[in-house]
């Protein structure tokens, strides 16, 4: 006998066994018969799902080789299908294979999506806190200049107005230069003073121009005023200092080679005066008091 016909025989043996099953539950129906059957019939086919199941591993094994495709076609269909749905399986396997692959792919992707997302964010929030901070600095600046502009025109005005005073007190102290240059000039030679001296009268000439005019003229008169002197010229060491100042400032030569010492003295003693003593008169007086001797001179003519 065959595996088909063992199957065949085994199928119609469940069936039967099923069908007297239901008929006998047709044949008394009522709740106890019912409840009785209730439990019988799921039995039943769980053993009908074994044997299923059992005669499957008979045919399976009969696949391996136990039976040829002459002594059973059916079953060689049944191996056949076996090994289409193996090859699909295994089609199926590695399509899922790939599908894994591709999902972890995915995966990552997704991932370096989200870490790249979460980067640029972090440098989208520190570049927005960069241009706060650089618009910041730019308002401070912006401050800075104009506080800058506003104090370089109150000093251009303080400038313009040191200017103006600078200006002034220029031609202010030209003209003091020029009054102070006037008053070193010798009245005689009309060129700076040199070794000065100062008359009664308070007219100042060069040591050596009021001697030369003296001898000219005969007399002790001012040559300025004419006024007789009745006392010893005097020394002016202000009018040195002030002569040094001006030569300095003028970039003349401070050092003027002195003249020989003079005796103004001898001047009187010559023009036949009244004899005097004249230790302190000399021409190296080093104070600027004015001598105590006095000279009559009335009778001298201008």
């Amino acid at each position: 006998m065959s595996s088909s016909q063992v199957l065949s025989e085994e199928f119609a043996a469940i069936m039967h066994r099923v069908g007297s099953s239901t008929h006998q539950s047709r044949a008394s129906p009522g709740a106890s018969t019912r409840a009785r059957y209730g439990k019988t019939i799921p039995s039943q086919t769980r053993k009908i799902k074994s044997d299923f199941h059992a005669r499957g591993e008979n045919k399976a094994v009969l696949s391996a080789g136990t039976l040829s495709d002459e002594t059973d076609p059916g079953l060689s269909a049944l191996q056949k299908k076996c090994e289409a749905l193996t090859q699909r399986l295994q089609v199926l396997g590695a399509r899922f294979e790939d599908c894994q692959k591709k999902l972890h792919i995915a995966e990552g992707l997704i991932g370096a999506h989200a870490e790249l997302h979460r980067i640029t964010k972090a440098k989208d929030l520190e570049q927005d806190k960069r241009v706060r901070e650089m618009k910041d600095k730019i308002k401070g600046l912006k401050e800075k200049v104009r506080s800058a502009e506003t104090r370089s025109a109150t000093l251009s005005a303080e400038t313009e107005a040191i200017r103006n005073e600078a200006t002034a007190s220029k031609s202010e102290l030209q003209d003091l230069r020029t009054r102070v240059e006037e008053s070193v000039i010798c009245g005689v030679c009309q060129g700076t003073l040199n070794e000065p001296y100062s008359t009664e009268c308070r007219h100042i000439f060069c040591a050596a121009c009021l001697i030369t005019w003296w001898h000219a003229s005969g007399g002790t008169s001012c040559p300025s005023c004419r006024r007789v002197s009745t006392q010893l010229p005097v020394r002016d060491h202000s009018h040195e200092t002030l002569i040094e100042a001006v030569r300095a400032t003028s970039g003349e030569v401070a050092e003027v080679e002195p003249l020989p010492p003079l005796d103004f003295a001898e001047f009187f003693e010559e023009q036949d005066v009244e004899e005097m003593d004249t230790d302190d008169m000399d021409y190296q007086l080093s104070e600027n008091e004015e001598p105590s001797n006095t000279i009559d001179l009335t009778g001298i003519d201008d």
